[in-house]
Formats: C-alpha cells, structure tokens, sequence
C-alpha cells in the first residue's frame, strides 16, 4: 500500500470518527434539551399554559438563535465553523420540533411546517448567497444584496402563506359562562393570533367547557384583535 493509499485511508477514519462523535454529542445535548424542556413545561402547566403554545415558544425561541447567528456571520462577527457549530445543534433540534412535534399538536399542522420550514429555508439562502459573493462593491453597506434578499424572502413568505392559509376566525375555550364568557385562546397562526385569555359578549349561549369560533379583527403589524363569538362549534 502506497503512502497516498495509507494516508487517504487515515483520512476516512478520521472524518468517520469525528461524524460518530459529533452524533453523539448532538443526541446528548437533544436529550439534556428534552430534559430541561419538560421540567420548564412542568413549571409552566402552572400557569395554564398547554403544551402546544409552549411549543410554539420554543420554536420561536431557537429560529430566534438561528437568526442571531445567521446576521452575526452575514456581518463577519462570528466565523462559518461557528455558524455549522450551531445550526447543527439548534437547527437539528428545529427541525425536529417543526417536523415531529407540531404534527402531533396541531390539526393544520401543514400551515405551520410550511411556514417555519420556510423561515428555515431562507436562513439556509442567505448563507449560501453570503458564501458565494460575500460582498459588493458598495462603500456604505457591502452586504446589502443579502438585506434586500432578506427582505424580499421575507415578504414572499408572508404573502404566499396569507394567500394560503389566513382565515378571519380562531378558536377558543370557554372557561367561564354567564352575561359574557371567559375564553381561553391558543397561539393561532394562521389567524395571527397569540395565546391569552379575553372576556366576550355571550350572544351565543355558550357554556362552560364549550369550544367556539371567533371573530377578529385582522392586523398586519401586530396581533390580530380577537372581537365577537360566532358560535359553537362543540
């Protein structure tokens, strides 16, 4: 066996060793996560907050890591090898949430993959633009090709998915009925609407425990406005 065969063959131990040390690594850090993420759970059933809203949280919570890390390459704060480092751990443990979690948690799980995997895939764009033409040739800001990519990814995302998925109603929980009910709300994508708990007119005689439709009122920069009882859907 030649030297070059002896070396190459050294090569394919080593990068076979480092991938088998890097799985493990990534599955104890994924269990140590899973560890934490029910004990925080636990402490948040406290506070009535379901499951499915607590993986909404955690969801934005890593895209959020995934964002900083992606910006802080764009702009030479951080190195590539960084940039893998932690896409490998959170971007694995993202994808795992996206793909595994919010189809057992959710009925229209399809409009939340797309979205969040879209988000995912944007990230993924800009570091291959960043990669393949890192800057150009303009004195006052060298990476404005990947703001205007960004912003014209983002857009395209919000549009595709309200042509898609929006609709002008939630669901909710009534917790309280009387005059006007008390009802409990989840985190809604496709309504933009997020968690919390708002008292209603009860022109629908609905009882305690009832699931109802809402009404709201559509806003583009914040929260939808949540703003009547259509009905009882159960």
């Amino acid at each position: 066996m030649s030297i070059l065969d002896e070396i190459g063959e050294m090569a394919i131990r080593t990068s076979e060793k480092l991938v088998y040390h890097f799985l493990g690594l990534l599955i104890k850090i994924i269990n140590a996560n899973r560890n934490i993420s029910k004990r925080i759970y636990h402490n948040l059933q406290k506070r009535d907050i379901e499951y499915r809203d607590y993986l909404i949280l955690q969801i934005q919570l890593v895209i959020a890591v995934l964002i900083i890390a992606t910006v802080a390459y764009i702009f030479f704060w951080i190195s590539f090898k960084i940039l893998i480092l932690v896409f490998g751990i959170f971007g694995t443990y993202y994808l795992y949430l996206v793909i595994s979690k919010v189809k057992l948690h959710y009925e229209n799980h399809a409009a939340y993959t797309q979205y969040f995997m879209s988000i995912f895939g944007m990230l993924i764009l800009l570091t291959i633009v960043k990669v393949i033409k890192p800057t150009v040739a303009f004195v006052l800001l060298p990476e404005i090709h990947i703001l205007v990519l960004s912003v014209i990814l983002w857009f395209s995302i919000s549009i595709l998915f309200k042509s898609k998925y929006r609709r002008d109603y939630t669901f909710g929980r009534v917790m309280e009925a009387g005059n006007q009910v008390k009802v409990r709300v989840n985190y809604d994508l496709q309504a933009n609407v997020t968690r919390g708990v708002h008292f209603l007119d009860n022109k629908v005689n609905a009882k305690e425990g009832d699931r109802v439709k809402l009404n709201i009122q559509w806003r583009n920069l914040k929260a939808s406005r949540i703003v009547g009882v259509a009905e009882v859907v159960e």
